[in-house]
């Protein structure tokens, strides 16, 4: 009886491991590419992240020296899913350099105006597009 009981939690084990394997729906995904600029000038060291506003899942990036950003939908899948996202901004620990911060007059007060909560920004992925711009702004 054990023997039985045994195979049958390694087959049914199987069976799972199998079917979690094969259950990865792949979900289509369009690169989005481009540019964070404040007053004109690249934002360098922040998040931006784009979030459903139907509550589902976006994506991320994290800007470079320049401001350029490539979105990513999760960990090693490019791009983000078809959707309609609030873009929000936000810095991640020390933002960047002193002298490029410094550079920056009320950054903290524009990241905070594109935070989830408050955020005007929206953008609508219907295809692969590596020249988004976004203009941040007090205004």
């Amino acid at each position: 009886m054990k023997k039985v009981t045994r195979a049958v939690r390694w087959g049914a084990l199987c069976v799972l491991a199998l079917a979690t394997v094969g259950c990865g729906n792949k979900v289509k995904t369009y690169e989005i590419e481009g540019t964070l600029l404040y007053d004109g000038r690249p934002v360098p060291a922040v998040d931006v992240t784009f979030a459903g506003e139907d509550g589902s899942r976006g994506g991320s990036a994290l800007t470079n020296a320049e401001g350029k950003f490539k979105m990513r939908f999760a960990r090693g899948v490019e791009g983000i899913p078809k959707g309609t996202y609030k873009v929000c901004v936000s810095s991640k620990g020390e933002m960047a350099p002193s002298e490029e911060r410094d550079s920056l007059p009320d950054i903290d007060a524009a990241l905070e105006r594109y935070s989830f909560k408050n955020t005007p920004l929206t953008y609508q992925v219907e295809k692969t597009d590596k020249d988004v711009k976004f203009e941040l702004s007090l205004e």
